[in-house]
């Protein structure tokens, strides 16, 4: 394929750093550099917590507030129909529903007090953010591949989405064998008690995934004389197999390394480069000055630190009275497993090919 024929999201280098090569340099480098146990003897995990907050504040609050941007824009016309008919159902059900929904259970926590039913919610929370993770690698590897002219048959590309979402049902069930608690946000929730062998059964098809994945990248090349691009790569396999199994596995006595704090932002930049693809294309095509994406950006910005932080922290202060079980993060537990859940019903609908948007400014204006 002739170089000119090539688009990236960014550039070649920007695009492997953005979409997940970043990480996969970075972190083993610091995981060498700071073994648990000299992070711990020399104190240095406040470092690691405040290296997390300021990507917090930058990457991964906004990109949970850029999804909501994009779904209730022009919400009227989606409601009716009247703007991107055939995803009209989905909308309302993202939209409307499943966030009323949600607020109907989480008041029902708050008044009765049912934190084993709010533990459950975060469980939940933790299967649905892990999904979207995988998710995310797959949606990434084809916008990529699209931008250079790779495409996949309908039988590629279900077997690429099942490897995805059958790795991130291995993990969850890794976090639910046997009958404990954990933590997720701040909120405790119970694990269903898988016996192990339904863990060792992921395992295999896990392994099944991989030999599939590796066998269409191969025949691809063999048939068609192409690969898909380094960054769609990096991208798949550095957010199913470095950031949900790899740090998963991590030997650090019995301690994770702190350095997984940072595994949210990373998705979150993956996450914000597609995203200020499109609008910037959407701006050069609308002929739209760059005060429109200025907007999207501060917007994003501003929403995601007045729901994550300023709004939960004012109710908890002005209205939790649970006692020590949540101590003074009640409203700030909700409001994270809230939004984590949404995010992935929003993003099932803004990332599909019928969605105007993403067919207009990303696939199609490339």
């Amino acid at each position: 394929m002739a170089a000119a024929d090539k688009k990236y999201i960014v550039s070649p280098l920007l695009d492997f750093i953005l979409l997940g090569g970043g990480s996969l340099v970075l972190f083993p480098l610091i995981m060498y550099a700071f073994p648990v146990a000299q992070i711990r003897t020399h104190n240095l995990l406040p470092a690691f917590f405040a290296i997390s907050l300021f990507f917090n504040y930058v990457a991964n609050f906004p990109h949970f507030l850029y999804s909501y941007q994009l779904l209730y824009q022009d919400f009227f016309k989606k409601a009716t129909g009247a703007l991107d008919k055939p995803l009209q159902a989905l909308f309302i059900w993202a939209s409307v529903v499943v966030p009323a929904a949600m607020v109907i259970l989480f008041t029902y926590c708050y008044a009765y007090h049912d934190f084993i039913l709010l533990g459950f919610a975060a469980n939940i929370g933790v299967l649905i953010s892990g999904w979207h993770y995988a998710k995310q690698a797959f949606g990434v590897l084809i916008v990529t591949s699209i931008y250079q002219k790779v495409f996949y048959t309908p039988w590629e590309r279900k077997i690429l989405v099942w490897n995805a979402n059958i790795l991130w049902c291995y993990v969850w069930i890794m976090l639910n064998t046997g009958m404990h608690s954990r933590e997720f946000w701040h909120a405790k929730f119970y694990t269903l008690g898988f016996p192990s062998g339904v863990q060792r059964l992921f395992l295999y098809l896990v392994c099944l995934g991989a030999l599939s994945c590796i066998f269409i990248f191969i025949r691809k090349y063999i048939k068609e004389s192409v690969l898909p691009p380094l960054s769609g790569i990096v991208a798949y396999v550095t957010t199913l197999y470095f950031w949900l199994v790899l740090l998963r596995y991590y030997p650090s006595n019995t301690r994770i390394h702190p350095i997984v704090l940072l595994i949210p932002s990373m998705h979150a930049i993956q996450y914000i480069t597609i995203v200020f693809r499109m609008k910037h294309n959407e701006n050069k095509l609308q002929k739209l000055t760059s005060m429109s994406l200025a907007f999207f950006i501060v917007g994003g910005f501003t929403l995601g630190v007045l729901g994550f932080v300023y709004v939960p922290r004012m109710l908890d202060r002005n209205f939790n009275t649970q006692g020590a079980l949540y101590e003074s993060v009640l409203f700030v537990t909700i409001f994270a497993v809230f939004i984590n859940i949404h995010h992935f019903f929003i993003d099932n609908v803004i990332w599909r090919k019928e969605n105007s948007e993403v067919k207009n400014y990303l696939y199609e204006f490339h």
